[in-house]
């Protein structure tokens, strides 16, 4: 067993590190070990033999290498504040020592002064290994160059099996992620024992049923496991940025039924609105990329288009499909072009999927509602054929949506009563999936067996496809007249103004889940135009914009936690997947959502002014530019003609104005960004909210009100100039620390890619029957480059945290905390859950300089005085209205 011996650097009195009661040492986050009370101001070398690798920039702290691993010398605590006064330094960086090295004269009586400590703690990291201190001295009272003790390794059983095993069996396992998740899901208690797995940036979430299945102890010993958190029922696994792996591991186990492991289906929960907006983007985001990839044909069809090149055969350009026109130009049309035109179909198979209803049923449903016979030629629209069964007189108003044009348009007015097959029309082919999935519900119940295969059909899609052509098709019809009037006025509004407020709120519809309403408001207008919308472009721009706010986050912040989220989630943006993004930074800084948003308002107003309309769908994201360049919709009407700009003009308008989105709000998010509130003003702010939150609920009047305001504003008060000045002195240090932290990190997932790499690659060699090929793959398998590198960077780790003042931190949030939980313990109108919730979020408030450098985590269960005033406010005008109603009757 490797034993390291330690001998006594001063004259003193020592005792076991976990006696020293100052809440880090003690609870042996820096390594097992001991301290010494010294007597004496020289101190030497712990150790016989080794070499400084590194010393404190406030001299106060050592490092010492030996055999591999460091022993760390901590004179006083919090003496780092003491900017290296009380030591005088007697040795260097670098230099062989031996228990005759002096290595420091400290002035004890100075740092007694200063009201700190002067006991020096002494302990070992391991880097990757864990060592026991086992004391042998068992004198209280000890001499320099006395033994004191050894430190012991303790075996991890695991890395020696790991290192002992053969090629097979390292093969042959399970790879880190899929490893861990296996360790995970049985300590929660298994599947069974959670109805959701989720995660955000750090955290692996579950919902649990059982909260006494939870094996905490077991979660805390697992690999990756950085901590746990409690929030009611949800399980919080702190992971880090392997996270979202580690769940995708979690999700793929739990489908691939491995070990019989199988979730819960989740119930549907929440407000009517919400649940709809969910259904219908589970529907739809399966077909996502089908509309991208034949969109791409389209994009093809449409550049091909060019009146100068004069490729396309006018018949194919003007959707005039016949026996004559060139069978390969028919192929391309018809791929370009088909699942637009008959998306219907593809919409009846995901909503069978979604409602679990019998998916050729669906298929039959869809295929009628979309019919080519109905289509026909397509009509002037290319949306297929109309029948007109009532209509009354002209309207005259001069709006198109309201008076139609069927001559040259195919556009019903809208006081008309039509029938037409529902190809496009999304909502209507849903709504008629779950009629027929109520439907044959009910008619399974009483048709006898005998005449079920013949009659059930029958029954089934007789009762829904009829409602649907004259009931459901008409009513949508209906609404998406009133819809396009609103759409009319709001691209009549002077300047643009009106497309560029839709650019500028798009994002926030998104993170409500909302966004499907603005998808439908533009895919209405799409159809009036014959393809070509003012408003389609619109998701795809908001995205440029707020990619560029996260860039501006990206090159300001000077938290690399923060930078690594920023370039991170930026990638996926290029791509058109926003929610990352979001979600993770320019959401909780706020200030970068804003920058995005208003880039969005005013390049909206811009994209308006130049006339740039979305043509054909070729992807989202980067990909989406291709289909700019289309001189033809979707629905195959050429731009030009009908009045709209020239393909190649339209696409280097569109690209400019993604450049100029990203730009502006990268420019904005630079100009307003801010790392982090200080707490000074968080307190004041939450003051304000927290005296509204007990005048909303009645609990005092408006003179208690003022009362409570000034004596809450007091204590925020007694953060000096000089507090503050600390603070941001610390916050530097704490970036440092948040720099290395993140590079150990990257180092750390990096390995486990490493690992996991090569036993994929075996795994496929030994299925080949390669065994040989496999041992010498398996020969070259090197984790010392990726140790080495976080050998080095826990060392640095160290040294930057040995130097900070935490106890000022401590002290600070203790101080003004305490001030708080008077006012707060004292209001007796307050229950105690009321109590806890506010005591949370002053603390949170306090400790916001650690939890914005992720050196602490949030406390989810603080209150959130906002929210809760805003649901008394609706409660409250809910009762008054209903005492109103009341009077009247």
């Amino acid at each position: 067993m490797k034993k390291i011996q330690i001998y006594s650097p001063v004259d003193g009195e020592i005792d076991l590190i976990e006696n020293l009661n100052d809440g880090i040492f003690s609870e042996k986050m820096l390594g097992d070990g001991f301290f010494i009370k010294p007597k004496k101001s020289a101190f030497y070398s712990p150790i016989d033999h080794g070499k400084i690798a590194l010393i404190a920039d406030t001299k106060h702290a050592f490092f010492f290498e030996i055999e591999g691993v460091n022993v760390l010398m901590h004179i006083g605590l919090d003496t780092v504040g003491l900017d290296g006064k009380p030591f005088d330094l007697k040795t260097k960086l670098n230099q062989d020592v031996d228990l005759k090295t002096k290595i420091v004269d400290v002035d004890l009586d100075m740092i007694e002064k200063s009201g700190l400590s002067s006991v020096c703690p002494i302990t070992i990291d391991g880097i990757d290994k864990t060592f026991e201190f086992k004391l042998l001295n068992q004198n209280k009272a000890v001499k320099q160059g006395d033994l004191i003790g050894e430190f012991l390794l303790v075996e991890n059983q695991e890395n020696i099996h790991e290192i002992q095993m053969s090629f097979r069996e390292f093969f042959q396992g399970d790879n880190t992620y899929r490893k861990v998740g296996k360790q995970i899901n049985k300590a929660v208690g298994g599947p069974e024992n959670y109805t959701e797995v989720f995660n955000c940036m750090t955290r692996l979430r579950f919902r649990t049923i059982d909260t006494n299945k939870v094996d905490v102890d077991a979660i805390k010993k697992i690999p990756l496991v950085k901590g746990i958190i409690w929030n009611g029922n949800q399980l919080q696994i702190i992971i880090g940025q392997d996270v979202f792996r580690l769940k995708d591991a979690i999700i793929l186990l739990n489908q691939n039924g491995s070990d019989e492991f199988l979730t819960k289906k989740p119930q549907s929960k929440g407000p009517v609105f919400f649940r709809f907006l969910s259904m219908f983007g589970n529907i739809m985001m399966p077909l996502i990329p089908v509309f991208i990839g034949l969109g791409m044909f389209q994009a093809v069809l449409g550049i091909l288009s060019y009146d100068g090149l004069n490729l396309v055969p006018k018949d194919i350009l003007n959707n005039k499909i016949s026996p004559d026109s060139p069978i390969y130009w028919v192929v391309l049309w018809v791929m370009g072009r088909a699942a637009t035109l008959f998306i219907g179909i593809l919409i009846a198979y995901s909503a069978g999927k979604f409602f679990e209803f019998n998916r050729p049923m669906s298929i039959a449903i869809g295929l009628i509602l979309c019919a080519p016979f109905m289509f026909g030629n397509g009509g002037p629209t290319m949306q297929g054929q109309q029948w007109i069964l009532a209509q009354g007189d002209p309207l005259n108003t001069g709006i198109l949506v309201i008076d139609g044009n069927m001559e040259h348009m195919g556009m019903a007015p809208i006081n008309a009563y039509v029938i037409a097959p529902q190809n496009t029309k999304i909502f209507v082919i849903i709504a008629a999936i779950w009629l027929a999935k109520q439907v044959d519900s009910w008619v399974v119940k009483w048709i006898p067996s005998y005449i079920e295969l013949t009659f059930r059909w029958v029954f089934v899609v007789g009762l829904v496809t009829i409602p649907t052509f004259f009931v459901f098709g008409p009513i949508w019809f209906y609404i998406e007249k009133v819809l396009g009037i609103g759409i009319h006025y709001i691209s009549k509004a002077p300047i643009g103004l009106g497309v560029g407020f839709l650019f500028g709120i798009q994002m926030f519809f998104v993170l409500f889940g909302a966004h499907v309403v603005l998808m439908t408001i533009y895919s209405i207008d799409t159809m009036t135009h014959q393809g070509f919308s003012t408003f389609q472009e619109v998701g795809n721009l908001s995205v440029w914009a707020q990619w560029g706010a996260t860039l501006g986050v990206a090159i300001v912040t000077r938290n690399a936690a923060t930078r690594r989220d920023a370039i991170s989630t930026a990638i996926p943006a290029i791509f058109g997947v926003a929610e990352p993004l979001l979600f993770a930074v320019n959401l909780p800084k706020r200030r970068p959502l804003y920058a995005g948003a208003l880039a969005s308002f005013v390049v909206g107003i811009m994209a308006s002014l130049l006339g740039v309309t979305a043509r054909v769908t070729t992807g989202i994201g980067i990909l989406g530019i291709v289909g700019y360049f289309s001189n033809s919709s979707g629905f195959g009407f050429d731009g030009v003609t009908l009045g709209y700009l020239p393909g190649w003009l339209n696409g280097l308008y569109m690209l400019l104005c993604w450049i100029a989105a990203a730009g502006l709000a990268m420019g904005l998010t630079m100009l307003m960004y801010r790392e982090r509130t200080s707490e000074k003003k968080q307190l004041i702010k939450n003051d304000k909210l927290f005296v509204k939150y007990l005048l909303t609920k009645k609990y005092i009047n408006e003179q208690q009100a003022q009362d409570l305001l000034k004596n809450l504003v007091s204590i925020s008060a007694l953060i000096s100039k000089e507090d503050a000045s600390k603070i941001k002195s610390i916050e530097k240090q704490y970036q440092k620390i948040a720099k290395v932290q993140d590079n150990l990190a990257h180092v750390e997932t990096q390995l486990i890619l490493y690992k996991d790499k090569f036993i994929l690659k075996g795994k496929k060699l030994m299925q080949k029957g390669k065994d040989k090929q496999a041992e010498l793959l398996y020969g070259k398998y090197d984790v010392k480059p990726f140790e080495e590198k976080i050998a080095k960077l826990k060392i640095e780790l160290k040294k930057i945290s040995s130097e900070v003042d935490d106890r000022f931190v401590y002290d600070f949030q203790n101080n003004l905390k305490d001030k708080y939980l008077k006012i707060v313990n004292g209001m007796k109108k307050l229950n105690e859950m009321e109590k806890d919730k506010i005591s949370r979020k002053y603390n949170s408030i306090l400790n916001s300089l650690r939890i914005a450098y992720r050196l602490d985590e949030f406390d989810e269960a603080e209150i959130n005085f906002a929210k809760e005033i805003s649901e008394m406010e609706k409660a409250n005008k809910l009762e008054l209205k209903n005492q109103k109603i009341q009077v009247r009757t």
